[in-house]
């Protein structure tokens, strides 16, 4: 069940530039956290599971429950030190690192009963 104050829930593929030098420079770039595929709003994510798989192969096998806290935990915490509005999306991260990608990687996220984000890696533009 989703919360009155919440919209629903869906996937971000959370990138990093690790040749970046700086922790915000690594986050900081077009394409960096592409977001989807839609909103699921009948969903309880007290304990779901995802996956990610990198060219088709499983690199990322958890489930929400694993993570230190819980989405709702994390929403209620975070709304101590910001104001939120609508529209504003919250991550919560996932309790495992899939690994580095490389352009030409094609990565699926799921997460179940949310939907599949597919995303295309790309060269970097100059």
């Amino acid at each position: 069940m989703v919360p009155d104050i919440i919209r629903g829930y869906t996937v971000l593929n959370d990138i990093d530039a690790l040749d970046q030098q700086s922790r915000t420079a690594r986050k900081a770039f077009d394409t960096a956290a592409p977001l989807g595929p839609w909103i699921e709003t009948d969903i309880d994510p007290a304990d779901i599971e995802m996956e990610t798989v990198i060219n088709g192969e499983t690199r990322q096998s958890a489930t929400t429950a694993q993570m230190l806290f819980t989405p709702h935990e994390i929403v209620s915490y975070l709304s101590t030190r910001f104001t939120f509005r609508p529209g504003d999306a919250i991550t919560f991260g996932s309790p495992a690192n899939p690994g580095t990608i490389t352009p030409g990687d094609t990565i699926d996220i799921t997460y179940e009963g949310v939907g599949t984000l597919s995303n295309e890696v790309s060269e970097p533009r100059t």
